[in-house]
C-alpha cells in the first residue's frame, strides 16, 4: 500500500497564482482496534477484529492565491473520500483573507 500526494502550480501573473493537487493516504488498523478484547461501550462491549483491513482515502485540492503589497487572499476547494473523488462531491470549501 502506497501514500503520496502530488501538487502544481502555476503562476498566472505576478500576483495570482493557481494550484491543485491530488492525494491517496493509506491508514493501517491500530492494535486496539484489531485486538482488543472485552472494553466496555455504551450498551455493550468493544471487542476488536483481527481481520480488519487498511482504510485507503482519496483527496483533491484546487485553489488560487492572490497577494501584493497590501493585501493577501486564498480560496480553494478540498473533497475526500473513500472513491477516487469526482467533481461536485465537496467536502467543505475554505477562503482566507489576510488584511
Amino acid at each position: 500500500m502506497l501514500s503520496g500526494n502530488i501538487l502544481t502550480e502555476y503562476a498566472a501573473g505576478d500576483e495570482i497564482t493557481i494550484y491543485a493537487g491530488m492525494g491517496k493516504i493509506t491508514r493501517y488498523p491500530g492494535i486496539t482496534e484489531q485486538y482488543f478484547a472485552f472494553g466496555a461501550a455504551p450498551g455493550g462491549y468493544q471487542v476488536g477484529n483481527p481481520s480488519l483491513d487498511p482504510e485507503e482515502k482519496y483527496e483533491v485540492d484546487v485553489g488560487a492565491r492572490y497577494g501584493n503589497d497590501r493585501i493577501k487572499a486564498e480560496v480553494s476547494v478540498f473533497a475526500a473520500g473513500d472513491e477516487v473523488p469526482a467533481p461536485g462531491r465537496y467536502v467543505y470549501i475554505t477562503a482566507k483573507y489576510d488584511l
